[in-house]
């Protein structure tokens, strides 16, 4: 008589299907978390690509504005601004008018 005929079947699946249906979940489960950690990473440099963007920008509008502030903390840096042609680029980058203080300094009509 064969080996096999001699097993007892209804004995042995169980256990079988104990050891199995946990471990194939689990690779299903880790299967899926690593696609989702690949999207996330994906969105994170797309986040970090755009922040870098943003932050060029914004040196680009104030680097003015960082060159004076660094001539006056400098001693005898002060007398070397050139405010005209700071308030000018200035008024271009951001697109007002030329006399920033205009509106602000007339008296107000009660």
């Amino acid at each position: 008589m064969p080996l096999l005929a001699q097993v007892d079947w209804s004995a042995t699946i169980p256990p079988l299907l104990i050891g199995t249906v946990p471990a194939v979940v689990a690779a299903i489960v880790a299967a899926a978390s690593a696609i989702r950690v690949g999207r996330l990473q994906d969105d994170a440099a797309h986040v970090r690509d755009l922040e870098s963007r943003l932050a060029e920008k914004k040196y680009k509008v104030y680097e003015p504005l960082i060159n004076n502030l660094g001539k006056i903390l400098t001693p005898g840096g002060a007398d070397k601004l050139d405010t005209k042609r700071g308030q000018a680029e200035l008024t271009a980058k951001i697109g007002g008018s030329s006399s920033l203080g205009s509106a602000s300094s007339a008296p107000m009509k009660q």
